[in-house]
């Protein structure tokens, strides 16, 4: 539901992303060694529902921040760079707690229907988006996004107490490691290395398509709401191509 909002922002200030990519990466650089120290010290019942419940309330002040074309350039600003810190942190910790619940043989079973409810939920998204910006706004999208947050919240805490009850006789524990551990790894491992080399090359075609189709539609669409519902169609009609391509090829 969020992404094309943030499409609208890039394309209102097209002159501007690459400021708004530099923000973003030094976010990135500051607020990593924070999140590592953070998982090295607190169990993992108190950290998934703190960090959700962080960004809850980060998007509430956006959803009353956000006031259409008279939105400011600054909080405009500010909610691109916080969405791509947002869905890095949240997807990387949404994956790291259902590996730390379920055991191998549990992901091998479970993990293709979760990543198919994931699939669901991005179809629809924009989907709820592109209907109702016009009548509700981009402060009513953000406000439907707060609720599915907390409802996604409170099946963490369910799930972490159902964790914990079946494993009674276990003292509960930290997520562990250190600041830099993830870092560190990546450079002892190849085939880490070598993952990373090919994120690195599909942001910068990715990089590169984004900022040609955010100057095309500040060039062409006119309105806060209609570049929004744009940015809707193209998000649904990608993630529709992201779930057939799997499902019914590989």
């Amino acid at each position: 539901m969020l992404r094309p909002i943030r499409g609208t922002v890039a394309a209102n200030h097209s002159g501007s992303l690459h400021l708004l990519y530099t923000a973003t990466f030094i976010s990135m650089l500051l607020l990593v060694p924070v999140f590592g120290w953070l998982v090295s010290r607190f169990r993992r019942g108190r950290f998934v529902p703190g960090i959700y419940l962080f960004f809850v309330s980060n998007l509430v002040f956006f959803a009353f921040a956000f006031k259409g074309e008279a939105t400011g350039d600054w909080v405009q600003y500010s909610f691109y760079v916080w969405l791509s810190v947002f869905n890095l942190f949240v997807v990387s910790i949404f994956w790291s707690f259902m590996a730390d619940i379920f055991h191998p043989d549990q992901a091998q079973r479970l993990f293709g229907s979760i990543m198919a409810g994931g699939s669901l939920g991005a179809i629809s998204g924009p989907v709820l988006t592109a209907r109702w910006v016009e009548t509700i706004g981009s402060g009513g999208v953000m406000t439907l996004s707060v609720i599915c947050l907390l409802i996604a919240t409170a099946f963490a805490i369910i799930l972490g107490r159902f964790e914990r009850l079946q494993h009674q006789h276990q003292p509960a524990k930290v997520i562990g490691g250190s600041i830099w551990e993830g870092a560190v790894k990546v450079f002892r491992s190849k085939y880490l290395l070598l993952i990373c080399l090919l994120m690195l090359s599909h942001n910068l075609t990715s990089t590169f398509l984004y900022n040609g189709l955010a100057v095309l539609v500040n060039q062409e669409i006119v309105g806060f709401d209609e570049r929004t519902r744009f940015f809707s169609y193209v998000d649904l009609v990608v993630q529709i191509l992201a779930f057939i391509f799997p499902f019914f090829i590989t």
